[in-house]
């Protein structure tokens, strides 16, 4: 059965505490809501499911740019495997910051230039946006967000040179393109 890859709860985990309610956005099968239960929230664009042995797991049928939630009302908002999916990303990243409460956290976990080039060849097209760490770092930071900064995909986060290092091998050799942004 797959879950949540243990470096995306480590991180999500740094910035989260019991009560805080975290909305993961384009949700499918919501295995984060195993971790962290009552707290949680999965929206996606629809509740059907991927395929018999593969169903989503959806509290809020909705658009990423269109989320049916309040204002305010969210301390950590994931998106994870998503985001290159969305048509209007920076319609997303306002929506996100709509419902995020003063301080709150944007936590971004999507594939990186390298994958989404393999993901065109296999499916066949070219839909999908090839960004790198930057790129996606610097979108969040044109949409509001403070504070933005790029995360290596392990259970710890080096400092200095390492996450430097870290960083260039991610984006060469790695998959990921991870970004936490926080609203002001």
């Amino acid at each position: 059965m797959y879950k949540a890859p243990e470096f995306v709860i480590s991180i999500i985990q740094d910035y989260w505490e019991h009560g805080r309610k975290i909305l993961e956005i384009g949700c499918g099968p919501a295995f984060l809501r195993k971790v962290f239960a009552e707290d949680y929230i999965g929206t996606d664009i629809t509740d059907s499911a991927y395929n018999d042995n593969l169903l989503r797991d959806v509290d809020i049928v909705c658009p990423a740019d269109q989320l049916l939630i309040e204002d305010n009302s969210m301390d950590i908002v994931i998106i994870k495997s998503a985001f290159y999916l969305f048509d209007n990303p920076g319609a997303c990243l306002k929506e996100a910051k709509r419902v995020l409460k003063q301080g709150g956290k944007l936590i971004i976990f999507d594939y990186n230039r390298k994958t989404q080039k393999e993901l065109q060849l296999k499916e066949g097209h070219e839909r999908y946006p090839c960004w790198t760490q930057w790129g996606l770092k610097k979108l969040v930071q044109n949409n509001g967000f403070s504070n933005v900064e790029n995360l290596i995909a392990t259970n710890r986060q080096p400092l200095g040179f390492r996450k430097i290092y870290s960083l260039l091998r991610q984006e060469i050799l790695g998959n990921w393109a991870i970004v936490c942004g926080t609203k002001r």
